[in-house]
């Protein structure tokens, strides 16, 4: 099975995160990660559209005359098809987290301030997103439908664990979260 990889792209290209802001329409796209071309579309969304892990629906009248699928808003939320990691602190460098997310299908791409010195943020370090796809289902809807079990994913994430086991199960390690 093809490395599939869903994603919900805003169409416009933004110049400023202000800009990104005011954006609101969303369409779910899917990507084959084993495809160049498709690799390269990737790169140029990460470079200059806004995009979401989150599939979304019911969208506000301006965005479905522009051809939206859905609104960015908590009410339109529909589920999620993988998780975002921002990483814009000091301890995880670009290199570090392809060795740590090796057995893993992943996306890393940079951020607008990557490398940016900002004193009080670390200075010039890495700062990066890391995309973890989730697996697609048979009938490609997206995972955690629920609001609630959503947001229980997203409160277990922000918790920092205090220790690891180092010995993982090699036949439980997946390629997909």
């Amino acid at each position: 099975m093809p490395n599939k990889f869903n994603l919900s792209v805003n169409n416009n290209r933004i110049q400023s995160k202000s800009e990104g802001r005011a954006l609101t329409g969303f369409n779910v796209k899917s990507f084959d990660l084993e495809n160049p071309d498709e690799i390269t579309i990737l790169k140029e969304i990460f470079q200059s559209n806004c995009y979401s892990n989150n599939q979304l629906t019911e969208p506000k009248d301006k965005d479905k005359a522009d051809g939206y699928q859905g609104s960015c808003l908590l009410k339109n939320y529909v589920g999620m098809h993988g998780i975002v990691l921002d990483i814009d602190e000091p301890g995880l460098t670009i290199d570090d987290a392809k060795e740590r997310f090796k057995d893993y299908v992943y996306l890393i791409h940079t951020s607008s301030s990557h490398q940016v010195d900002i004193p009080d943020k670390g200075g010039s370090i890495d700062r990066f997103r890391i995309i973890l796809p989730f697996e697609p289902q048979e009938n490609d809807e997206p995972h955690y439908n629920n609001k609630s079990d959503a947001d229980r994913l997203y409160n277990f994430l922000k918790v920092k664990p205090r220790k690891c086991d180092s010995h993982g199960d090699t036949k439980a390690q997946r390629k997909y979260l």
